[in-house]
């Protein structure tokens, strides 16, 4: 609620009520605090799954542990003092354009995802 309003006084100077107006804007309010939590959650769970898919393919190509390919990503982040997010997303662009899977080891891939 906000008030724009002046006080009501007697002849003796003491307050007896205010003049004004009263807007309630808890609605308004909520409704933009929401579209901002909103966008950031999204932007959050964005930064989060470029992270993930960049460290499970630091641990396919390199085969290390969750910990250690995060911790990869983090010296990596501090080495070229680019953050994390952006880093992990940059490395996926790169492989999307730039990295290229030979057909037999896409082949046995498929072998084993088959259980062949």
């Amino acid at each position: 609620m906000v008030v724009a309003g002046a006080d009501l006084v007697d002849e003796s100077g003491e307050i007896i009520g205010s003049s004004g107006f009263y807007v309630a804007v808890t609605e308004t309010i909520g409704d933009t605090v929401k579209e901002s939590v909103d966008e950031l959650v999204a932007e959050i769970a964005s930064s989060l799954a470029a992270i993930a898919q960049a460290k499970r393919m630091l641990m396919l190509v390199n085969a290390i542990p969750a910990d250690r390919a995060f911790d990869v990503r983090t010296w990596h982040s501090q080495e070229t003092n680019v953050k994390v997010r952006d880093g992990a997303e940059r490395l996926l662009t790169r492989v999307a354009t730039d990295f290229h899977i030979p057909d037999a080891v896409r082949t046995h891939f498929d072998h084993v995802l088959l259980g062949r």
